[in-house]
């Protein structure tokens, strides 16, 4: 489905084939965008999205640095990154488990 982030692409791709670079992203550099998340609804569509973004293949590690208890500060070096989040929480294992063995 298009959305913000292949007009981003078309964006980008259209002002690096006419040499007319309008602003950040928009030809005068690496292509990446803040709307990558939009464009992972399928497999397909979040290897494609990847692909066309300008990630370096190795990089520096971010700096990290801790803020509080809850928050954490990164920091990229020079290069761009993606960075996914999950949340996890710890659950009370089940007190008594039932096992169902069929012959």
């Amino acid at each position: 489905a298009m959305n913000e982030y292949w007009r981003d692409v078309a964006v980008h791709n259209a002002a690096a084939a006419t040499g007319a670079g309008a602003g950040a992203g928009a030809g005068d550099g690496p292509f990446v965008s803040q709307y990558f998340g939009l464009a992972t609804s399928s497999f397909a569509s979040a290897v494609i999205a990847l692909a066309v973004l300008d990630l370096p293949f190795t990089a520096e590690a971010p700096a990290s640095e801790d803020v509080d208890q809850i928050t954490r500060r990164l920091t990229a070096g020079d290069s761009a990154f993606i960075l996914f989040h999950s949340k996890m929480a710890d659950v009370a294992a089940p007190t008594r488990s039932s096992v169902l063995v069929v012959q």
